[in-house]
């Protein structure tokens, strides 16, 4: 019938609404996170331990420092890529003498930084 043919419409246009929210706020929340974790974790790391228990403090903070200093590193080395790209990227396009070198280059450097579709894209 037609009401029922409009409620699975309706719940399932729901359901895709709150899925397609909450990935939204992911893909916003955790690179605000990540910078912050990064920037400020002298500070974030105790704040986050104050909301666990006593006897799980430790590994708590040992976990968050575990994670910043991967996080870090993982961001380290993804400058480093893109720096050598940058680099193999502009003598490549010199020598074929590509209008608009520097600029290029400068856009796939800092698309090679997004993951998996970075590379796609650069």
């Amino acid at each position: 019938s037609i009401s029922d043919s409009t409620a699975d419409i309706l719940s399932n246009s729901l359901g895709y609404l709150t899925s397609f929210i909450s990935t939204l706020f992911l893909l916003i929340m955790v690179p605000f996170f990540l910078i912050y974790m990064l920037k400020d974790h002298e500070r974030f790391i105790p704040f986050i331990a104050r909301l666990f228990k006593e006897d799980r403090k430790v590994f708590t903070v040992e976990l968050l420092k575990d994670l910043n200093d991967t996080v870090k590193s993982y961001i380290q080395g993804q400058v480093t890529v893109s720096i050598i790209l940058g680099i193999i990227l502009y003598i490549g396009y010199s020598i074929v003498g590509l209008n608009y070198t520097l600029l290029l280059v400068m856009f796939a450097c800092v698309a090679n930084m997004i993951p998996f579709l970075g590379p796609w894209m650069a």
